[in-house]
C-alpha cells in the first residue's frame, strides 16, 4: 500500500488474523474479529464529519449485528434482491477501517473526491455525500440536521460504476 496516504489503515485480512490468533483460516473467528473492530471504529470512538457527529444505522439488525456493519461487509450479488440476498465480500470486510479514515480525511484532495449527490427516494430526494478514495473505494454519507448518517462503503471495481461516479463528480464541480 505504498501509493496510499499514511493516514489510511492497513487491510485486516483473513490470513493476517488467522496467523495472529494461531488459528487456521477460520471465517467465523475473522468475522467476529472485524465486527469488534467495527464496534471500536464506529460505536465506541465518536467522530465527526464537518462538525456533525457520524452515526450508524443499527436497525434492522442482521444476525445480531448492526445493519451498517452488514452493509459494508456484504454486497448484493446483482440479484436485485433485498438485504437477505447479500453475500459477505472479503474485499469489503478487509477494509473495515477505511471508511472512518476516509471520513476524517475527506479534505485530502490528493486522494479523495468529495461531492454531494441527490439520491432519489419515494418521498423526493435526499442529499448524499460521496467520498471517493483514489477512484477505488466509495464512502456514502447522508447529512441530517443534527448528525451525519453513515450509509455504506465499498470498493468500486466495475468500470461502469467508476464512469458513473466520475460523471457525478465532474457535474458537481
Amino acid at each position: 500500500m505504498s501509493d496510499y496516504p499514511a493516514w489510511l489503515p492497513e487491510l485486516i485480512t483473513l490470513n493476517d488474523v488467522s496467523q495472529h490468533s494461531g488459528e487456521e483460516e477460520n471465517w467465523d473467528f475473522y468475522f467476529n474479529f472485524i465486527y469488534q473492530v467495527y464496534i471500536r471504529e464506529f460505536k465506541e470512538d465518536i467522530f465527526e464529519f464537518k462538525s456533525k457527529r457520524v452515526t450508524i444505522r443499527r436497525h434492522p439488525e442482521i444476525d445480531g449485528r448492526d445493519y451498517s456493519f452488514h452493509h459494508i461487509v456484504s454486497e448484493d450479488e446483482v440479484t436485485g434482491g433485498g438485504e437477505d440476498d447479500r453475500m459477505i465480500n472479503l474485499r469489503r470486510a478487509e477494509r473495515i477501517r477505511w471508511p472512518k479514515a476516509i471520513i476524517l480525511n475527506y479534505e485530502d484532495g490528493d486522494f479523495i473526491k468529495c461531492w454531494t449527490y441527490q439520491k432519489r427516494k419515494r418521498k423526493g430526494t435526499k442529499p448524499r455525500v460521496h467520498l471517493w478514495f483514489n477512484d477505488e473505494y466509495l464512502v456514502v454519507l447522508e447529512e441530517r440536521r443534527e448528525y451525519t448518517l453513515f450509509i455504506t462503503a465499498f470498493p468500486t471495481e466495475r468500470e461502469r460504476k467508476k464512469e458513473k461516479l466520475e460523471r457525478e463528480f465532474q457535474e458537481s464541480i
